[in-house]
């Protein structure tokens, strides 16, 4: 699942907060710099537990780079205020079905 941000941020963010119900399994949050299909995703793992409301924040600093799941390492830094899309995908090559209710997905200052 993917979608444009908009607008997107005039300042910087420190982190993507989401509200989340999960099934225990991983999951990835992507960040894309530009409006295209492909290209670098910006990516941070985290597995809600299941049945459960939680809050979640994925620090900006732990988003890698990544290409089709390679490592991009002469990416350009991820900053807030570049981000155009944001993205949700289960993570680890996991078969069968899945359940991630999503309350909100949100950038937060500090």
């Amino acid at each position: 699942m993917r979608a444009s941000v908009s607008p997107p941020s005039a300042r910087d963010i420190e982190a993507i907060e989401l509200v989340v119900r999960g099934d225990g399994r991983r999951y990835k949050l992507n960040l894309r710099i530009d409006r295209g299909f492909d290209g670098v995703n910006y990516q941070a793992a985290f597995a809600p537990p299941a049945g459960r409301w939680i809050r979640q924040a994925l620090a900006l600093a732990d988003f890698l780079p990544t290409w089709r799941g390679r490592a991009v390492p002469d990416a350009p830094a991820l900053r807030g205020a570049t981000i155009e899309q944001v993205g949700l995908m289960i993570a680890d090559r996991q078969f069968g079905g899945f359940e991630l209710a999503i309350q909100g997905i949100w950038a937060r200052r500090e």
